[in-house]
């Protein structure tokens, strides 16, 4: 069953309900760290998060954005924050899988989930006057041939695409950057010959306008409901490994369940809100309210699949 479904699924049995406000919370500003650079989906769906935040809350939420080691270093200044719920943190599945693939000292319990927000397909893309145009095309390119590869921030698809190369007997260099946005400004001009984004980021869109191909998806879901339902993803092209992103919100383990708990309760309320869905829609974004018990076990579901990725490159 893919994660989306099983998500799906669960989000079933998660009832509506509404959360008292901890009495003197919040108390003062909130800090939203965002453990990516700026200008990337996750920074930028965050910022819409915030205001909406602000708008729930009656205090103001600022964003700050604090990249490196693939979300990992954003991800421990959080949990490192006072316990006291004035600290969130944007978190992606593909943080906790870095966690695995960089071999860091983590704790699943440190971490307090209010659930996630959206799912997105990543995508590889390439330039419009490399010499191929489809992904099989570019796989016979690559064997002989060395390609450069940038990701956008993800460093898990990142790995995916190793893996790749490693299962096609591709040469693939790989160049890592801290966003979307700048993979996405590596791509456009002209300085890779490959490179892996969300679908929203600047690369989408160009990809939308004809100015880059759309190789392949390195999830495990469709590019349909955006009208392109003939590319496949790369478990359908016979590939052993894909990523799952999820974008959600944590905050550190030790805050108060009344508070943590109160914080999901406005999550679930902001992804019901109209113009809150639209702002992301508008964006080419999918927002989708996974409850934090869930969210948590996609995650746990996400660092088995990522030790098998590590397991597999160090082969």
């Amino acid at each position: 069953m893919r994660l989306k479904s099983f998500a799906a699924f669960l989000f079933i049995a998660f009832a509506a309900v509404a959360f008292a406000q901890p009495a003197g919370y919040p108390s003062q500003p909130l800090t939203f760290i965002v453990p990516y650079g700026a200008g990337g989906m996750t920074d930028v769906s965050s910022r819409i998060l915030a205001s909406a935040f602000e708008a729930r809350l009656g205090q103001r939420v600022d964003v700050v954005n604090r990249p490196g080691a693939g979300g990992y270093l954003g991800l421990s200044e959080g949990l490192r924050e006072d316990a006291d719920g004035h600290t969130l943190i944007a978190v992606t599945t593909d943080i906790f899988a870095n966690t695995v693939l960089l071999e860091r000292d983590f704790d699943l319990a440190s971490v307090g989930f209010l659930g996630s927000f959206m799912p997105q397909e990543r995508v590889l893309f390439s330039p419009v006057d490399k010499p191929w145009t489809t992904f099989e095309e570019f796989v016979e390119y690559a064997k002989s041939n060395r390609v450069t590869f940038a990701d956008g921030g993800a460093l898990w698809s990142g790995n995916v695409v190793k893996a790749m190369a490693l299962e096609g007997g591709l040469d693939i260099a790989h160049i890592p950057f801290e966003s979307g946005a700048a993979g996405s400004a590596a791509l456009l001009g002209g300085h890779v010959d490959i490179g892996e984004t969300g679908v929203g980021t600047a690369a989408w869109q160009a990809a939308k306008e004809g100015d880059l191909n759309i190789l392949t998806i390195l999830t495990d879901g469709t590019l349909e409901p955006f009208g392109y339902p003939e590319v496949e993803n790369l478990e359908q092209k016979g590939y052993s490994n894909v990523v799952r992103m999820y974008y959600g919100i944590a905050v550190s383990g030790d805050v108060p369940e009344e508070i943590r708990s109160y914080l999901e309760s406005v999550l679930q309320e902001i992804l019901a809100d109209s113009e809150f869905v639209a702002s992301l829609e508008a964006l080419d974004l999918t927002p989708q309210f996974v409850p934090a018990d869930d969210y948590a076990a996609i995650v746990t579901t996400v660092l088995v699949e990522a030790a098998g990725l590590r397991d597999f490159l160090a082969e």
